[in-house]
């Protein structure tokens, strides 16, 4: 059942601090509901341990907002990401956001360079969306067919992604009950589940076109009925093979193409260069050859950019 639960079970953590305990709640067969204790620490261990602080986060940022009536787009989880991500002091993760003076250019919220010694970089341009409950109590993602011009927003990832290269993939920012979560969970590595990973989750572009396309329901179970739809610590995950970076033909049916990994390297670099001397809408299109895929997305304050750069350099 797609629907809320009064029995969910909440993260803790001091405010400012990375060190969190967590109390996971489990329901079996006969109803009883098994308390577990956990304690981790971000600082010092790894990409993993930070993004698995970032899903257990936003799952409770996002019921404490539902809780207390209060606005939270998926702008405000994406920076409060960046912040923690900043704070973290992690060695080889970086992440920048573009220059005011070009929010003109904006379109998606993340491009992530991902590296690891012997393989080429993974690059990534991702589109988050928040779940939110609608009128009927489902969890339903109520802006997932965003228009872009004549077009729509997933249309913009696509060919963005297809010009730079790049692996188009939805960043579902959610917070669900109990029960849905383990109806879900899509992880074959981590059991039993920590069904507070299911705060942030990834799903290839071939999962969420359908749903968006269709005329059925856009929610949280549409999307995660696909056993490609996985907490985003299996992008990261060393035995996470279902999402790895050692295995990409797992969760993207098509090779995408572009200027090559030197090319959209080199447009990383000019997105993020010295804001002092922020590179201009007209100079970006012209040095990179933007000027059809612009035209494409003709509209006021739409052009086809990250707004955030992630670069994140990974140990063997």
């Amino acid at each position: 059942m797609c629907s809320p639960s009064t029995s969910q079970a909440l993260p803790r953590w001091r405010d400012g601090a990375l060190t969190n305990t967590l109390s996971t709640t489990t329901t079996g067969s006969s109803g009883g509901a098994k308390q577990g204790m956990r304690a981790f620490q971000t600082v010092g261990l790894s990409a993993l341990g930070l993004f698995e602080h970032l899903a257990e986060s936003t799952w409770g940022w996002l019921h404490d907002a539902r809780k207390l009536g209060l606005g939270f787009s998926e702008d405000t989880i994406s920076d409060l990401a960046m912040l923690e991500i900043r704070r973290s002091g992690l060695s080889g993760i970086d992440v920048q956001r573009v220059s005011k003076r070009k929010e003109r250019l904006v379109g998606f919220d993340w491009l992530w360079v991902i590296s690891r010694p012997g393989h080429q970089p993974t690059i990534c341009v991702v589109q988050a969306k928040k779940m939110k409950l609608d009128r009927s109590q489902a969890y339903s993602y109520g802006r997932l067919r965003y228009p872009a011009g004549s077009k729509y927003q997933m249309d913009a990832l696509e060919d963005f992604a297809d010009w730079l290269g790049a692996v188009p993939l939805y960043c579902f920012y959610n917070s669900v009950d109990c029960d849905t979560a383990l109806m879900y969970w899509n992880c074959r590595v981590q059991q039993p589940p920590s069904i507070h990973q299911i705060g942030c989750t990834l799903a290839p572009i071939d999962v969420v076109r359908p749903v968006h396309d269709g005329r059925g329901p856009r929610n949280f179970c549409s999307i995660h009925s696909s056993p490609k739809a996985l907490p985003w610590r299996c992008l990261f995950h060393p035995d996470c093979m279902d999402f790895g970076l050692g295995d990409r033909s797992s969760w993207q049916s098509r090779t995408y193409g572009g200027p090559g990994e030197a090319r959209a390297l080199e447009f990383v670099s000019a997105l993020t260069r010295d804001s002092e001397r922020p590179i201009e809408q007209a100079e970006l299109i012209r040095r990179f050859g933007l000027d059809d895929l612009v035209s494409r997305y003709a509209t006021k304050g739409f052009v086809p950019i990250p707004e955030r750069i992630l670069s994140l350099r990974l140990e063997g």
